[in-house]
């Protein structure tokens, strides 16, 4: 149960750690087949996203740097080329959210705890159905039932209704693991906590699920994500998808720190994370010698006859 508290605390310090408001990447782009929007039924618009990456799949080997800017959007900090926005009323001052055209939420706030606040609010308008769908069986992961595949069980939407005991073991483990982190765990678990008023604002704005989120719900749905994607996840699905495994990075807060920080993390050859960075980059150097040379035996051949 420790390792998974350990792994819940580094993820959320991954993707709920406000950014930096310097933008360092000269090109940044992404894309979300599923979308951004999380409502049911969906938007008018909701597989925008979805039809831009379906338009890479004819391309094969093809994929030019003009397709990526086309079929990627941008991830840069603000609207940009994403924009016009619209402004989303935020029943807090100090904060404003602007969503783009593909309904993506920019943030900003006069303080961290104005970003993380929004982001918890924006979290639940955007994603609240799936999790009040996870949050019973995420819990499952965050005591690492034996076993027992939580993502599975919250795919196939079996019900699973925890105990008080099993919330007691999990807020104490993952209370357990921040505290052994020091000044950083402190200040992680005033982020939780921030984050969670923000989740529980936009519960009450929708009348949703009368259950207040907690921390507990905090640990237990980042131990299911380091389920999915911090135990060979990716390596699984490439297998069950019969296409090459390009490699897998560590879920720690250095390589978000260093992104902010404007320095690459490979700078550090020695360190893991710079290692599991060069290793994936020589895998997909590997494939795509492959690929071009299949190219050139096909073309080489001529057409088919």
């Amino acid at each position: 149960m420790s390792r998974i508290a350990a792994l819940a605390a580094a993820a959320f310090a991954l993707a709920a750690a406000p950014a930096a408001a310097d933008d360092y990447a000269a090109t940044a782009r992404n894309i979300i087949p599923s979308g951004q929007y999380g409502s049911v039924p969906p938007a008018p618009g909701a597989d925008t996203q979805a039809l831009m990456y379906d338009a890479l799949t004819p391309l094969f080997d093809q994929v030019t740097d003009a397709d990526l800017m086309s079929k990627f959007k941008s991830e840069q900090f603000g609207l940009g080329e994403d924009g016009p926005g619209v402004a989303e009323a935020i029943p807090r001052a100090g904060v404003t959210v602007v969503r783009d055209r593909f309904n993506v939420p920019h943030i900003t706030g006069n303080s961290r705890d104005d970003v993380t606040w929004a982001m918890g609010w924006t979290l639940g308008e955007d994603r609240g159905l799936l999790l009040a769908q996870a949050r019973d069986a995420a819990r499952l992961a965050a005591i690492d039932a034996p076993n027992i595949d939580a993502f599975g069980v919250l795919t196939s939407l079996k019900t699973y209704t925890p105990t008080k005991q099993v919330d007691q073991m999990i807020l104490r483990n993952g209370l357990a693991a921040l505290k052994s982190a020091g000044a950083d765990g402190k200040a992680l678990l005033h982020d939780v906590d921030v984050y969670v008023d923000g989740l529980n604002a936009r519960r009450l704005a929708d009348k949703s699920s009368p259950v207040p989120y907690t921390r507990v719900d905090v640990f237990a749905f980042n131990a299911l994500a380091g389920q999915i994607f911090g135990q060979g996840g990716g390596k699984k699905l490439a297998e069950q998808l019969n296409v090459p495994f390009l490699g897998e990075i560590p879920l720690v807060k250095g390589i978000s720190e260093s992104g902010d920080a404007g320095r690459p993390i490979v700078l550090d050859e020695d360190s893991v994370m710079a290692k599991a960075f060069i290793e994936m980059a020589k895998s997909v150097a590997q494939q795509v010698a492959i690929s071009n040379a299949k190219a050139f035996e096909k073309a080489a051949a001529g057409p088919e006859q």
